[in-house]
């Protein structure tokens, strides 16, 4: 530290080199054994680790470059890393700007639901045994991957506290994008899955396979490592339909063997003559046929980069149990339409509440209608970060949506939601004074929508329906809605109600 302040090089004071950055000496999961190896690493800046040579923040954006170490098990973070190495315009986003201040360099990420830029000094831990970044490292010097990784250490209080994760929360960190994690691939539609995974890649977006087990018969995989889906073919090959998704490996742990693999017989005369000589474009890559593919990854991660033209727009709600937030959405051109509710980031409200769990919320999304409301959509989600895509376009209108926490943490009261349009929007938050009746209007609309309505001809009112359904909204909201379509107003015992001449109840 005296180096570097007598060349002047900015010091970041709310994370200083120190061991307390690495971890807590006081509140630990390190054996005794690591917690020696990593008081034993060494604060050394960038620049004079690396002396003589010129280095910089990009001299190579490449996922084959990007390395961990065992001493800290943060795959996850290596892979969120790789596969946005592959969007090089994506990774300068990171540090957008050159700092005035001599070793200093700002990181722009995403935390909490919130856009952050994070203040980072050019020190980095260094094993110096192997003379190397301790952690994360590049094989061409490149600052950018052990930077990012350290604005991530720093949020979460840190580098021990970032030991394991979701490249899911890693994605979301350094890219500020959006995501859908689809799990249960054994029970998926295979042809909406496969038309979803065109879309996504079509898009240009951000698509990873998560390996969570390795079975005996499939060439084992590191549990904790997500591969990035480069792109997919379909071809017919001796009359039979073959679905197959080529993968990038950086770290090639474990070569895949299996079908569809370098040395595979399924590559036939007739298959290389349809996809080419075996199709492998190098090292590094390999083939997984679809099916293959849903037997053995867990889940599959879409993260929706930005588009030229997105907007984003934030608002934080604080909501007492028992109470809801409104959202006015007014959408003046049709517009696509994302949205997340990011709760307090588990790894930190963990340390200061033992029993502290995600939430669910509850999310519906509806168009004014004159003095009704259209439903739109409606979900229940239970993750820290939690994605709502909407399906076709926005058109031009106000939109309303309601959210409801279930919080099952006392002390814990707020979130934030955010907005993702390609065109402009204005978000507000709203009293339900002003939409007197929204959430019976909301239901009412889904009822028609979503459910098939009973009649009650056998009991001779055929003007009468019933549209019943515990959970029709997908939000935890069910409903029991009886409309009178005739022109007379009908006593009905069986139901317990008069419903008046063309009303409803």
């Amino acid at each position: 530290m005296e180096k570097a302040q007598d060349r002047g090089s900015f010091i970041d004071s709310s994370f200083l080199p120190s061991t307390n950055s690495l971890f807590n000496p006081n509140d630990t999961g390190l054996s005794e054994s690591a917690a020696r190896q990593w008081k034993d690493l060494n604060w050394v800046s960038a620049i004079e680790l690396y002396y003589p040579e010129n280095i910089s923040l990009f001299s190579a954006i490449d996922p084959l470059d990007i390395y961990g170490d065992t001493l800290l098990p943060n795959a996850y973070f290596q892979s969120a890393l790789a596969a946005v190495a592959l969007h090089p315009g994506q990774v300068k986003k990171m540090f957008p700007e050159q700092s005035t201040k001599q070793g200093q360099y700002v990181f722009h990420g995403y935390f909490n639901g919130k856009q952050m830029q994070i203040e980072l000094d050019d020190y980095i831990p260094v094993d110096t045994k192997k003379n190397a970044p301790a952690f994360i490292r590049t094989g061409s010097k490149a600052l950018w991957p052990i930077f990012a990784e350290k604005a991530w250490a720093k949020v979460n209080g840190n580098y021990e506290s970032i030991k394991a994760g979701s490249i899911a929360e890693a994605l979301r960190f350094v890219t500020g994008s959006p995501f859908t994690t689809s799990f249960a691939h054994n029970g998926v539609d295979v042809e909406q899955f496969w038309f979803e995974l065109n879309a996504a890649l079509e898009e240009g977006q951000i698509v990873c396979a998560n390996a969570e087990k390795s079975p005996e018969e499939f060439s084992a995989r590191e549990s904790s490592y997500s591969y990035p889906v480069l792109s997919v073919r379909e071809a017919l090959i001796n009359g039979s339909r073959l679905l197959l998704l080529q993968l990038l490996d950086p770290w090639e742990t474990n070569k895949w063997t299996g079908n569809w693999s370098e040395n595979s017989p399924t590559w036939t005369s007739e298959a290389i003559r349809v996809l080419g000589k075996k199709g492998i474009v190098g090292t590094h890559r390999f083939y997984i046929a679809l099916e293959d593919y849903l037997g053995f990854y867990q889940s599959t991660t879409v993260c929706y980069l930005p588009s030229n033209s997105q907007f984003v727009k934030e608002v934080e709600c604080t909501q007492a149990p028992g109470d809801c937030s409104l959202i006015k959405v007014q959408v003046k051109e049709p517009t696509t339409g994302l949205f997340t509710i990011a709760q307090k980031p588990l790894r930190i409200m963990s340390k200061k509440y033992v029993n502290y769990k995600i939430s669910e919320i509850s999310l519906m999304i509806a168009k004014k209608d004159g003095s009704d409301f259209k439903f739109i959509k409606g979900e229940v989600g239970c993750n820290e970060n939690y994605t709502v895509k909407i399906n076709g376009t926005m058109n031009k209108g106000e939109y309303v949506i309601l959210l409801e926490a279930n919080w099952c943490c006392e002390g814990v009261d707020s979130f934030v939601f955010n907005a993702y349009t390609s065109r402009q929007t204005e978000l507000v938050r709203m009293s339900s004074r002003e939409f007197p009746g929204y959430i019976e209007k909301v239901l009412k609309s889904c009822a028609v929508i979503n459910t098939e309505p009973k009649t009650y001809a056998n009991k001779h009112e055929p003007m009468i329906k019933k549209y019943a359904s515990i959970n029709g909204s997908n939000a935890g909201y069910g409903y029991i809605y009886y409309k009178n379509d005739s022109e007379d107003t009908i006593p009905v015992s069986y139901t317990h109600l008069t419903l008046p001449t063309n009303r409803e109840v």
